[in-house]
């Protein structure tokens, strides 16, 4: 087995670059993301060691025509991903990254179905699940209030882990007025993980050329289908509206 694991070692290291290579080039990759991406921003991080030597912290990318897409025609939310690499050097790939002190205006929210999985692991039972999933998309504090206290009928420590966690992140009933957005899950940003799962193997240039290729075609697809159903509401409004309606 070790032997076997060797053997494919060396032949992505043939096909591929050794590691050495590919953190060595990390510079003129940066450099060719801002070259061919005017606005666009990509940079080296190195963390100092004690001995005087460096060794490498983070690269850190951001394309200008997706930023420019995202202030110019989307809900301004963003969904906060990590997952860990999965290749001979370890780390996190975090796809988002924001820091409230860097945007005071800013909205966090939490993601209901980790609330959920977290609250299992200190009350169990599945009398609770509808009831939470209740309290999590109602729209009005009284309605909120009432199943809460259902809950509490359940088991008084569900109540107070679930009244614990700020309201506002978690519960419809508090969500800022003017957001646009009713998500409470993490969904989008979880999907994320699974289409980078065989690209966090590989080493980093390999990694993020995979990534960068894979959000580029999602872009054009998303383009494409913009234009396929016009410029009115997108499907999902269109299906919630004719729903109202009826």
């Amino acid at each position: 087995m070790i032997v076997g694991m060797q053997k494919k070692k060396l032949a992505l290291s043939e096909v591929e670059g050794s590691l050495k290579e590919h953190y060595a080039k990390l510079w003129d990759y940066a450099a060719e993301i801002r070259r061919a991406n005017p606005g666009s921003h990509a940079k080296v991080f190195l963390d100092p060691q004690l001995d005087n030597n460096v060794v490498f912290d983070r690269f850190y990318v951001s394309f200008k025509g997706v930023v420019d897409g995202w202030l110019d025609g989307c809900r301004k939310v963003i969904g906060v991903n990590g997952c860990f690499l999965k290749g001979v050097c370890r780390g996190e790939l975090l796809s988002a990254v924001v820091v409230k002190e860097r945007i005071p205006d800013v909205v966090h929210r939490l993601c209901a179905r980790h609330i959920l999985a977290n609250f299992h692991k200190k009350v169990k039972g599945e009398q609770h699940i509808k009831p939470f999933w209740r309290v999590v998309n109602t729209t009005t504090v009284l309605k909120f209030e009432a199943t809460m206290n259902e809950i509490k009928s359940l088991e008084s420590r569900a109540y107070d882990y679930l009244i614990d966690r700020d309201l506002r992140c978690w519960s419809k009933a508090f969500f800022r007025e003017g957001m646009d957005c009713d998500a409470v899950e993490n969904g989008v940003s979880e999907s994320f993980n699974s289409v980078v799962l065989d690209a966090r193997r590989k080493p980093v240039i390999t990694m993020l050329e995979d990534i960068r290729c894979w959000e580029l075609q999602r872009l054009w697809m998303q383009k494409k289908k913009r234009f396929e159903f016009g410029f009115g509401h997108c499907p999902n409004i269109r299906r919630e509206i004719k729903d109202l309606k009826e």
